[in-house]
């Protein structure tokens, strides 16, 4: 208990010291970023979202693309993006696309609203590489109506199956304990 106390106290003293060098480099500001014009105003809890951003790249620059995306990708997993990825098209050399998902339209415009200058700065940085004279592509797509639902019903529906195969009383029209207790558990 007594050297709990003396490492919160050292650490408040080596804090007030030395302050995150890094954080205050940052500039976080916010940066306020429009909202993709559509032509269907999706409700806030539908999704899943997926969005997706297509680059143009000089296959020279390439690399140097692809170590700028890892900073964007930390950049948007912070911010709540989930499942993001950075993918090639082996049929045309020059183009990239960015694409991550949010769970929810709501959860994309929240990551929309925590952009700050430095992350600005960030993805300037990455699209310093496209190609052309129009900006990137961007193309938030959203999970097939009640989708959601319709994949938890299935995989519970499949999971009572392969319980009711395998276990004796099930299997001889019986309700037991396990099976009730592992559909809870989904």
């Amino acid at each position: 208990m007594v050297l709990a106390a003396l490492g919160a106290v050292l650490g408040l003293a080596v804090g007030l010291r030395w302050h995150l060098a890094d954080s205050e480099k940052q500039d976080l500001r916010p940066w306020h970023v429009s909202v993709p014009r559509l032509l269907i105003e999706p409700r806030e809890a539908d999704g899943p979202v997926m969005v997706q951003i297509e680059y143009c790249v000089a296959p020279a620059r390439a690399e140097d693309f692809r170590q700028a995306m890892r900073e964007v990708r930390r950049m948007r997993e912070r911010d709540g993006a989930f499942g993001w990825f950075l993918a090639r098209d082996p049929a045309d050399a020059e183009r990239h696309v960015e694409a991550f998902m949010a769970e929810s339209w709501l959860d994309y415009l929240r990551q929309l609203d925590r952009m700050t200058r430095d992350d600005h700065a960030t993805e300037d940085h990455a699209r310093s590489f496209h190609q052309g004279s129009a900006p990137p592509t961007i193309t938030p797509l959203i999970g097939a109506h009640g989708l959601r639902n319709e994949m938890r019903a299935s995989k519970l529906s499949s999971t009572k199956r392969l319980h009711e195969q395998s276990c004796s009383p099930c299997f001889l029209g019986f309700q037991c304990e396990r099976s009730s207790a592992s559909l809870h558990m989904l």
